[in-house]
């Protein structure tokens, strides 16, 4: 949290963990789906709490019970909370890796999560994925409505224009990362997206994250940088004319994430206006001016959640 407060992010929106096998193949991102939240919530229910976090709920079921999908469901109060920590919904997945894309185990959880009117974030990372998944979000949305639900897919490098235009007649967002900084490859007939430039034209709610340190940089700003140029870590542009302008990716990362985040904290973050929690970052550098080589390197030299100083650099 320390270091998240020195890049200036003030609130974290947890996509949760691949569930432990107690075997010599877990690592990093594998945890009891169940108890790994515990010592978080200690954290905050002894006030040493200092950004706001937001929990989702990963699931990972392989058969068409789901069983741990219907247990949350049925266990789990949705954005149920404080200021500082809330829950949210399901993912970023409801079903285990092979299954996620479609198929009777991922339609089985989806309409469970519908009948139960929560929130569901899917991952997508290929050219097919978005098709099946968006074209049965279609389906139940005639069996039970979700176009009031923000359902989402995150990381999307190649939807089409197409499926923009379908997901955003079911209400739903795309959850972008610049994970690709460090991971794309691609060049000017073949971007290595996401296709940014097609998504905000788009008009559909677009927010941008860091996609967990075990995968991209825990910092926005080299995120920021490659949705800004295009570049990867090597400095190559590997996304040409798929960029954003500096204004829509700072947006994606701070006003246009509530409405990913739903509930009270659409009125109470993101943007600096009366009435809304006093959240405040100030910046290093003058992020509309500075040439574009210093974006992934801005940092905080003074955060502010909820009126209190959580992070000062030696400046102040």
């Amino acid at each position: 949290m320390a270091y998240a407060a020195s890049t200036g992010v003030t609130t974290h929106l947890d996509q949760g963990a691949f569930p432990a096998t107690n075997t010599p193949a877990d690592w990093s991102a594998h945890e009891d789906l169940y108890t790994f939240h515990q010592p978080w919530l200690s954290v905050y229910a002894a006030g040493e709490g200092i950004i706001r976090l937001r929990i989702n709920f990963l699931h990972y079921d392989n058969d068409t019970s789901s069983a741990t999908v219907a247990s949350r469901l049925n266990n789990t109060f949705p954005f149920f909370g404080n200021s500082m920590v809330r829950t949210g919904g399901i993912g970023e997945f409801a079903v285990e890796i092979d299954e996620y894309a479609g198929g009777a185990v991922f339609e089985a959880a989806v309409r469970k999560i519908a009948a139960a009117k929560w929130r569901l974030e899917i991952h997508s990372l290929n050219a097919t994925d978005f098709k099946t998944q968006i074209d049965f979000w279609e389906i139940i949305d005639g069996e039970y409505g979700i176009k009031k639900l923000r359902w989402v897919l995150a990381h999307v490098p190649q939807i089409t224009a197409e499926y923009l235009e379908k997901l955003k007649r079911l209400g739903g967002g795309v959850n972008l990362s610049g994970w690709l900084y460090l991971a794309g490859t691609g060049n000017a007939t073949n971007p290595a997206g996401p296709p940014l430039r097609d998504i905000a034209n788009s008009g559909i709610p677009t927010g941008g994250g860091a996609d967990g340190p075990n995968v991209a940089p825990l910092s926005p700003w080299p995120h920021i940088y490659y949705f800004v140029t295009g570049k990867n870590a090597l400095g190559r542009v590997i996304n040409p004319g798929q960029t954003a302008t500096r204004m829509e990716a700072l947006r994606m990362f701070t006003s246009a994430n509530t409405w990913f985040l739903g509930g009270p904290d659409e009125k109470q973050l993101g943007v600096l206006e009366t009435g809304r929690l006093g959240d405040v970052a100030v910046l290093s550098e003058d992020y509309f001016s500075t040439p574009d080589e210093k974006l992934k390197s801005i940092n905080s030299v003074l955060t502010v959640v909820g009126g209190v100083v959580v992070h000062r650099d030696a400046s102040f």
